[in-house]
């Protein structure tokens, strides 16, 4: 086994028990036995959370080449990335543990399950955007480490490059985690995941170049 074989096959378990959170998620809210009230903001950033996934998962295989990437301490910051993004599928989406915290009860006596006060719940936004803001900041730290190695910049110099980049994104996802407007929230949401599009597939063929 090649010691490109042997690092991802942690990152792919890590990566893969995210993806497999989430569509547990998801069958459970669509079981034929569970109401549920939908709301479309938990479900776009389940589906961005998902296509991050696909993205990263794309780059990790090519950027774990790299010679930066195979001291145990730097690769430390790969499993925290992925461990992050496995975090975020978890936190998308409600599951049977959260259940006592986002049911309805409406005049007719139905229990249903609630996304919109599941998304709005102060719970899931501190877990969910302060997760997002984790995964930017240590993604962008890996895409701007592994360039500089590559181009034999200075590591503070990429450390710099990384936090520019993430700032934006640390602001947005920040003030969702501050607020409970829906009008916030519907704004930012268009526009903190067209930054996490712009943040993946912009710096994803950096990653590759290597």
């Amino acid at each position: 086994m090649s010691i490109l074989e042997y690092l991802t096959v942690l990152v792919s378990i890590v990566v893969g028990l995210g993806v497999t959170d989430l569509a547990e998620s998801v069958r459970y809210l669509i079981n034929p036995d569970q109401s549920v009230r939908w709301h479309w903001l938990p479900l776009t950033w389940s589906v961005a959370a998902l296509l991050m996934v696909v993205a990263c998962w794309w780059g990790f295989f090519d950027f774990l080449k790299a010679e930066v990437w195979r001291s145990p301490v730097a690769f430390m910051l790969i499993l925290f990335t992925s461990l992050s993004l496995y975090l975020l599928c978890a936190f998308a989406l409600p599951d049977i543990d959260w259940k006592e915290d986002v049911l309805s009860f409406p005049p007719e006596g139905e229990e249903h399950l609630d996304l919109k006060a599941y998304y709005f719940s102060e719970s899931h936004r501190m877990l969910f955007f302060g997760t997002a803001i984790v995964f930017v900041v240590l993604f962008a730290v890996v895409a701007h480490v592994q360039h500089a190695a590559e181009q034999g910049a200075s590591i503070p110099g990429a450390l710099w490059s990384a936090t520019r980049t993430s700032l934006p994104f640390v602001a947005t996802y920040g003030l969702l985690i501050v607020t409970d407007r829906r009008w916030v929230h519907v704004v930012l949401t268009i526009v903190g995941v067209g930054l996490a599009f712009l943040l993946l597939f912009a710096l994803t063929p950096m990653l590759a170049e290597g």
